[in-house]
């Protein structure tokens, strides 16, 4: 436990380089928060935290299928990032 934050109710890792929980409030672009429901390795917490501090967030994505190491897999992952990017953002 040395070394680890205690953002939430399980700490984070000491050897997190990218402690995105502390730094999100200086983006001041949009974010789009993905994260899969069956992740082991990064709770589902941690994005809903993201969420909160965030200073310009659009509805997150949560997969229900997805873990950690799979979600790049899932369909509606890709078409929502789509989204983002051709409304939210409004690029073509």
């Amino acid at each position: 436990m040395i070394g680890r934050k205690k953002h939430l109710n399980k700490p984070t890792c000491c050897m997190d380089r990218f402690v995105t929980i502390d730094k999100i409030h200086e983006v001041e672009i949009p974010i789009l928060v993905i994260h899969g429901k069956e992740d082991k390795t990064v709770p589902i917490e941690h994005g809903e935290l993201i969420c909160q501090k965030a200073v310009t967030t659009v509805p997150p994505e949560w997969v229900p299928e997805a873990a950690h190491d799979n979600i790049e897999n899932c369909r509606e992952v890709w078409k929502r990032i789509r989204r983002f990017v051709k409304v939210e953002l409004k690029m073509k």
